[in-house]
């Protein structure tokens, strides 16, 4: 599996799911899926406009809110199946066949997704209801970046890592002394036998025979 998908495959749509309705783990498990139940006009165009073979971004929502994996396009649009048959718009509402494609390195938040320039302007963030959203090319390279790319569909979902920022900052706050300051500020420790050898005299004792120092 490469990092990242071969040039000119970079995913193109992202879907939105919640994960305790249909996650990522189930989706891997059917292994196939008809991507069903968009009820909004420009969701619906999304789908339609899909092709096979192109990649798209599994986001959970609600619980979770990060992307954490990647489906491919195996059917462009055809009825969608669940949709009731007494609506006057049953034949306007599609589906698309998706099967998994891969897994992130690292899940990707939403808040990732916010902070950084190459993916704040995405449609999942400037249209929060928008369940099936279109990707620019530098989008989603930004995405796939801040994942660290990808994994084979077996391996798990790796934990967030704390940013490497926090390690080397606390390196930094205990700089090396240098060798000359090193041996100046042992100096003392040698002469310090010397010094113990000489205060050592006769101890003043207390009327009961115990030493001034004694604490037993």
């Amino acid at each position: 599996m490469p990092s990242t998908p071969p040039a000119g495959t970079w995913p193109r749509w992202l879907v939105k799911q919640e994960p305790d309705a249909y996650s990522f783990e189930a989706f891997l498990a059917d292994g196939r899926t008809d991507w069903t139940g968009v009820r909004n006009y420009q969701a619906r165009n999304n789908l339609a406009a899909m092709q096979v073979g192109e990649l798209v971004a599994y986001y959970h929502s609600n619980i979770g809110l990060e992307v954490v994996g990647l489906a491919q396009v195996t059917r462009t649009a055809y009825p969608d199946p669940t949709v009731d048959p007494s609506d006057p718009q049953h034949d306007k509402w599609v589906c698309v066949e998706l099967v998994p494609y891969a897994r992130l390195r690292q899940p990707v938040t939403l808040a990732q997704l916010k902070a950084d320039a190459r993916t704040a302007s995405m449609a999942l963030i400037r249209q929060g209801r928008l369940s099936v959203c279109p990707l620019t090319d530098a989008e989603a390279q930004g995405l796939l970046t801040l994942a660290g790319g990808l994994a084979p569909l077996g391996q798990p979902l790796e934990p967030m890592q704390p940013p490497p920022a926090q390690a080397t900052a606390s390196k930094k706050a205990l700089p090396k002394l240098p060798k000359a300051a090193a041996a100046k500020k042992s100096t003392p420790a040698k002469t310090a036998p010397a010094k113990k050898a000489a205060a050592k005299k006769p101890e003043a004792t207390k009327p009961d025979g115990r030493s001034a120092k004694s604490k037993s």
